[in-house]
């Protein structure tokens, strides 16, 4: 596996060389974290499973950005290209709706990268598309046992972008299971809205007691806020992560099976030509006996 590893005195993260193991159009190719060490003896991130014969490719950490139209896809003819944000362009390869689990020909953007012993920057350059384009620069930096992400995106095309970044994290603590075990919370009054599964639903906590094949809920009651965190705890170790996005969350989905426990924050992503705008999402690893904070208080100082 072609690999980009940085450390801290605490946590190693391997992260994926652009356009190595990972060549497909539905996450950006930059940044991809297959595994986070802590201690080294604490391992956090697993594989996308395969479900109903779906296979995504996804692994740990991976992000998205989709557009909320398309970039025009259903306007582009059978042959055409439209952009992908952190991928380059790809084809649209005939007349039925876009799938990310499709196979297409992809046109790869220009990437860069230069890597330290602390944090890495990623850089992939524009590509004009049909009055679409854009800089991305990622940095990704570990500090004690966090994992912070810095995206800045840079609008240099005609037309505006209205976009989602979501982050995949795909986790599994220390290969235990996903039962009930496991406890999802968040730092507010949870709402909750069961898909597939049945859960145990708590002032602010989510358990998955049963399910076939995988779970999936979506999560309310974080509007208003100007950042949003969630934690994932294995109850009888301790061990948890939690993510904190720096930005407004516009979406919180919650999805997972035997091996995977993956919840999806979205940030809505706004730049007119010329326009940069930036956002940071941070990882926290905790071992056993370690007890992350929610920070309530200071999220509800922020409330918008």
């Amino acid at each position: 596996m072609a690999e980009i590893v940085i450390k801290s005195n605490r946590l190693r993260a391997e992260i994926l060389e652009p356009g190595t193991e990972y060549r497909r159009q539905r996450f950006d190719w930059t940044g991809i974290v297959s595994q986070v060490e802590l201690d080294g003896k604490h391992y956090f991130l697993a594989k996308e499973p395969e479900i109903f014969g779906q296979i995504g490719d996804g692994r740990g950490l991976s992000s998205c950005f989709e557009a909320a139209n398309g970039f025009e896809y259903m306007a582009a003819l059978t042959g055409e290209y439209v952009p992908r944000v952190g991928v380059g362009m790809v084809e649209r390869k005939d007349r039925s709706p876009f799938s990310i689990f499709r196979k297409t020909d992809i046109k790869p953007a220009d990437m860069s990268y230069q890597a330290g012993e602390h944090e890495v920057v990623f850089t992939v350059e524009p590509m004009e598309c049909n009055g679409y384009a854009f800089l991305l620069k990622k940095t990704l930096r570990v500090i004690e046992n966090r994992l912070e992400t810095i995206y800045e995106l840079k609008n240099v095309g005609e037309k505006s972008l209205i976009l989602d970044e979501f982050n995949h994290n795909y986790t599994m603590l220390d290969d235990y299971e996903i039962n009930g075990d496991y406890e999802f919370s968040v730092p507010y009054n949870i709402k909750v809205s069961p898909q597939r599964g049945e859960f145990s639903v708590g002032y602010r906590t989510v358990r998955v007691n049963a399910y076939d094949h995988f779970f999936s809920f979506g999560v309310e009651g974080f509007e208003g806020f100007s950042r949003h965190s969630w934690t994932i705890r294995h109850r009888p170790t301790d061990i948890s992560y939690k993510e904190t996005l720096m930005a407004p969350a516009s979406k919180l989905f919650v999805w997972g099976c035997s091996t995977n426990f993956c919840p999806e924050t979205y940030a809505k992503i706004r730049a007119v030509p010329g326009q940069t705008v930036s956002w940071t999402r941070i990882m926290e690893f905790f071992g056993a006996g370690e007890n992350p904070c929610q920070e309530n208080r200071r999220m509800k100082e922020d409330a918008i």
